[in-house]
């Protein structure tokens, strides 16, 4: 424990930090680091805990570094990458950071997978100038005092590109996914819930945001604000929309904000579930991401495609086996004629 734990600089070789702790007794953290990268290439920390920092673990002008299994907690900021490729943040845990989980600045082609970054008063995750992060299968959520609740923004994106986020669930938050001035980006197959003023909200200066397949609601607020330009809530080709808990039921879903956007192919579903059921309004057999729905107006229960494809694979190969051992049985039968 002291006012700086580890720090490697300019390292090109393979390096591993396993199994370390570092921080603070009290909270005079300022102006310190956990674990401190910088200028490195092909590094791994795992298993390792940070916490009484102002920053648990920083990045900085490097390569290949990846974040396996650690805990970062009572920070500041939990994680900071800057300037950076190929960092992957993987299976990490990140609670109770005064400011935000994960604060990505000017990196590109980052991987952000499977962590859980939980009670963060401001942000959970931040990409700033960001090009090609992909965020994917993270769980974030804003932070309970007693009757007292912080305003939190789930993931926040500002003047990045190409930013894909896929499977994440973000639940009672300020605004689950808040987009500034961020180009050319894809959100899907993600649940965004019980936030107290938008459930996502792409701003000015948005463009080119595609958001399609996810559950959204039911919020406090409202579900969606669009005042960029040029994105899409639905995929056409596919006729793919998202899912919204205060959808009527009936026609399109018209997204609220001056760009006037419209979900063109919008089903309802039934948040008490927890997406376990949907409700759709067409007479024909649809995939849509991982799910299968059927039946006009009526509840079906949500079937896995991998399983269903498996199903589909065996039945296929028990199909071949019986059709092999009737042929066999034909070409026996004509021998013994």
């Amino acid at each position: 424990f002291s006012y700086e734990g580890i720090t490697i600089r300019n390292v090109d070789l393979f390096f591993a930090i396993v199994n370390c702790e570092t921080g603070d007794y009290d909270i005079q953290y300022w102006g310190s680091t956990g674990i401190k990268i910088i200028n490195c290439t092909n590094g791994a920390i795992e298993y390792s805990v940070a916490h009484m920092k102002d920053t648990g673990i920083l990045i900085e002008d490097s390569a290949y570094i990846t974040l396996h299994y650690n805990t970062v907690h009572d920070c500041f900021t939990g994680v900071r990458a800057v300037k950076s490729q190929f960092v992957l943040l993987d299976n990490n845990n990140f609670g109770w950071n005064d400011w935000v989980g994960i604060n990505m600045t000017e990196t590109d082609r980052c991987t952000i997978m499977d962590n859980s970054i939980v009670s963060v008063p401001d942000y959970g995750l931040i990409c700033l100038h960001d090009t090609s992060t992909f965020i994917k299968g993270n769980n974030i959520t804003s932070t309970y005092l007693g009757d007292e609740q912080f305003a939190n923004i789930g993931i926040y994106s500002y003047a990045s590109w190409n930013i894909a986020i896929w499977g994440v669930d973000i639940y009672a938050c300020e605004i689950g996914i808040d987009m500034r001035s961020t180009n050319g980006s894809w959100l899907w197959e993600s649940t965004i819930s019980n936030c107290t003023e938008y459930g996502i909200y792409l701003g000015d200066g948005t463009i080119n945001v595609t958001v399609v397949d996810n559950y959204i609601g039911p919020n406090e607020g409202s579900n969606a604000y669009d005042s960029g330009d040029g994105n899409f809530w639905d995929e056409l080709y596919s006729e793919i929309g998202n899912y919204w808990s205060d959808y009527s039921g009936t026609g399109y879903y018209y997204i609220p904000g001056p760009a006037g956007s419209i979900d063109h192919f919008p089903n309802g579903f039934n948040p008490g579930a927890n997406n376990n059921t949907i409700t759709t309004t067409t007479s024909t057999t649809t995939n849509i991401g991982t799910t299968t729905e059927t039946l006009p107006t009526n509840t079906t229960t949500v079937t896995d495609n991998g399983e269903f494809q498996l199903l589909i694979s065996v039945v296929s190969i028990a199909l071949s086996v019986t059709i092999l051992v009737v042929v066999a049985l034909i070409c026996k039968s004509s021998k013994a004629a």
